[in-house]
């Protein structure tokens, strides 16, 4: 079942498709975000193999993953 949004909700979706480097200095938003306003919810994306990096992130309210080259033709 899908969740319900009301305009009242606050929802920041970031995308992650870089190297680890860029996913530990996204990461430092994060706080930034979350001291601007407590109740907003965010959502990374990033590939499955960097979950095991933030998926302790208190900051982080859900994941989505994908897996590493899905839109290349044969993972070239």
């Amino acid at each position: 079942m899908m969740e319900k949004i009301t305009s009242t909700d606050k929802n920041i979706i970031l995308f992650h498709f870089t190297k680890l480097g860029d996913l530990v200095w996204l990461t430092s938003v994060f706080p930034l975000i979350k001291s601007y306003d407590r109740n907003i919810k965010i959502t990374l994306v990033t590939a499955t193999e960097y979950c095991d990096i933030v998926k302790d992130n208190n900051y982080i309210d859900k994941f989505i993953l994908y897996k590493k080259n899905f839109l290349i033709p044969n993972g070239l």
